[in-house]
């Protein structure tokens, strides 16, 4: 049967940051170990290095402030929403704040999972229909108010800021079909990871 979850932020499990210079609070994870995807976000107040996550490819999105990343030799990116940005968390990473702001983050294990992020804008009274495939699937509300409907089980929710849906898909279903509707004008991101078959 399909899992449908609606987080909140007094949900989510907060961790010190690897490197002791930050804290993220843990929104979802796989529960195996080591897990094979995780989702979070994290506050950016200053500057400094990432966290090592050796094994693991990162999807960042900035919600909010302006910052801007260096991975390695790579030129500077200067992160700002919708453009996620995917790196690998092997890289010297450094981070710096231009504006103080929030981050979402998805971690997914090389061979493992894969994954993406979708930031999406939303008008007053729009409606958008998301006929997914995909194992995990993620609804993160940025800012605004939805309600959101899994049309197969008739399960509906009204997300507002920080809050997140959760959807797992079970094998037998083919896809899901999600329909969101706009209360506000709204900001969110999708998140969806694939597992990758262990062979």
């Amino acid at each position: 049967m399909l899992q449908f979850l609606h987080l909140k932020p007094e949900n989510y499990l907060s961790q010190k940051w690897k490197n002791g210079k930050g804290c993220t609070l843990e929104i979802a994870v796989d529960s195996r170990s080591p897990y094979r995807w995780r989702m979070s976000t994290a506050d950016l107040l200053e500057s400094g290095e990432f966290s090592n996550f050796v094994g693991y490819l990162r999807h960042l999105v900035l919600i909010s402030g302006a910052a801007r990343l260096t991975c390695d030799d790579d030129p500077p990116v200067l992160l700002s929403f919708p453009k996620p940005f995917s790196f690998s968390g092997d890289a010297f990473t450094l981070c710096e704040v231009l504006e103080p702001g929030q981050d979402l983050n998805v971690f997914c294990l090389e061979g493992s999972s894969r994954g993406g992020c979708y930031p999406t804008r939303f008008r007053k009274g729009e409606e958008i229909h998301f006929p997914l495939r995909g194992d995990e699937h993620f609804l993160f509300l940025v800012e605004g108010e939805l309600e959101v409907f899994e049309r197969n089980t008739q399960q509906q929710t009204t997300l507002m800021p920080k809050d997140t849906a959760c959807f797992t898909r079970p094998p037998n279903m083919e896809f899901m079909d999600i329909k969101t509707v706009a209360r506000l004008d709204s900001r969110a991101v999708w998140v969806v990871i694939h597992l990758i078959e262990e062979k």
